[in-house]
């Protein structure tokens, strides 16, 4: 285990690039830093003006995409140089799969109903048509076989064919939550969302709702599924990351490392670490038998 004293403030967004080479995060205060994973080492930080909602990179490592406070900022990856802006009031952002789009959820006028997904080709980030039905989500995520999309907010979550915008899963939030999460199965066949202390596992073929698992007394901060896909990870104010069985649902194994509570976990892809972010700024890299 190593820990990374990143940020004076809480991580708000995490991010592992596909190779595993390169760490990313993002503070509530807008501080944004890509580190080197295998030894620690900051390779370059800005401050935005406002917090980011969510950070992805590119899937060859290139480019690391970021919004928050109503822009999309999109970054060369090794060294931080800014490369675009786009000024919309732009949500979640996701890079497709094979590398060939990014995507950005757009919220309109009319409340938490009223959207747009928005599509850009990559690399020359030409604008194609997205989806004018798309709710305002502040997370997004593709399935790693690029079939599927899917968006949260605090209010609702979907499961979209990614390449025709059908829905394909939903679901709605009861009362008020603090916390959202989604991810994928390394797979594609099985997708995962939820709030505070309950999340809906899905299949993502037919969209059915295998289950819904709650964690009561303990509301959950961030969920995501190792590189195996055998374990949900999930984080929460008790600073203890949990992994749940993911045939069982039942929590299989927990880590303290007295880090203080947990805000955001990622994994790389090959299924053999991990990371979450703290409430104090820091970041705590972990190995993982998968």
């Amino acid at each position: 285990m190593r820990v990374i004293e990143a940020f004076d403030r809480p991580v708000q967004a995490l991010a592992v690039s596909a190779d595993g080479r390169l760490l990313a995060a993002a503070a509530d205060d807008g501080g944004l830093a890509v580190w080197d994973w295998a030894d620690g080492r900051l390779l370059w930080w800005v401050r935005r003006p406002s917090p980011l909602v969510q950070i992805d990179f590119a899937p060859d490592g290139s480019w690391l995409a970021a919004c928050g406070g109503g822009v999309l900022n999109l970054f060369r990856a090794q060294d931080g140089e800014a490369i675009r802006s786009v000024g919309r009031s732009v949500g979640g952002v996701a890079y497709a799969p094979d590398g060939k789009h990014l995507v950005a959820s757009e919220g309109r006028s009319g409340g938490d109903r009223h959207g747009r997904l928005h599509r850009w080709t990559v690399p020359d980030l030409r604008a194609v048509t997205g989806f004018d039905y798309w709710p305002p989500f502040t997370r997004l995520a593709f399935s790693p076989d690029g079939q599927y999309l899917a968006g949260i907010n605090p209010r609702r979550f979907e499961l979209r064919i990614a390449v025709t915008g059908g829905l394909n899963g939903w679901a709605e939030a009861f009362g008020r939550t603090a916390s959202s999460f989604l991810s994928f199965t390394r797979d594609s066949q099985t997708f995962v969302a939820g709030w505070d202390e309950e999340f809906s596992v899905l299949d993502t073929v037919n969209g059915v709702v295998r289950r819904r698992v709650r964690s009561p007394g303990l509301p959950l901060r961030d969920a995501a599924f190792t590189g195996g896909g055998r374990h949900l990870g999930t984080a929460d104010a008790t600073g203890v990351l949990r992994l749940w069985d993911a045939e069982g649902w039942a929590v299989e194994r927990a880590y303290d490392w007295r880090c203080g509570p947990l805000t955001r976990v990622a994994f790389t892809a090959d299924g053999l670490a991990g990371v979450c972010g703290t409430e104090a700024g820091r970041l705590v890299l972990f190995d993982l038998d998968d």
